[in-house]
């Protein structure tokens, strides 16, 4: 398989990072709900598993759009019409940029809640995250992405 795509079909590089990336985000969103009523000896974990992931999901997305840009996209399958073709163009830049919304929320919802210090262990109290503006776009904002998959 090629690294990059041709007229007929996607790389190594675009498959390689759609993939891992829908794994990733696959796994995290069910952790991001699960981990809110996960018990107090676990809770921990769970949130520096959902803040890791999403760092890595942030990253590989800067990388996918990027890539967009570098590489060339292969014709649409044969019989899509211009509605078809439109349809998934903006429903593919609506995943995009409400991923990237999310990504953002949960780097201001990190440093609102001063949640960096407790996963380097300075403090081992998990802060009241409802009382933070961005934990509120960040659980609406993945509820859009879950609606828009």
């Amino acid at each position: 398989m090629l690294s990059k795509s041709t007229a007929h079909r996607y790389g190594g590089v675009a498959i390689g990072l759609h993939w891992v990336s829908a794994a990733l985000i696959l796994g995290m969103l069910p952790l991001g709900f699960l981990m809110q009523s996960a018990d107090e000896d676990s809770r921990m974990l769970w949130y520096r598993l959902h803040v890791g992931i999403g760092f890595t999901v942030l990253l590989l997305t800067l990388a996918r759009v990027t890539w967009k840009y570098l590489d060339v996209k292969p014709a649409p399958a044969p019989g899509l019409t211009g509605v078809h073709l439109r349809g998934m163009e903006l429903i593919h830049v609506l995943l995009y940029l409400v991923l990237l919304l999310i990504a953002v929320s949960g780097v201001v919802l990190n440093v609102q809640g001063g949640l960096l210090d407790v996963l380097r262990g300075a403090t081992s109290e998990l802060p009241d995250f409802a009382e933070f503006g961005a934990r509120r776009a960040h659980g609406v904002l993945a509820r859009i992405y879950i609606a828009l998959l």
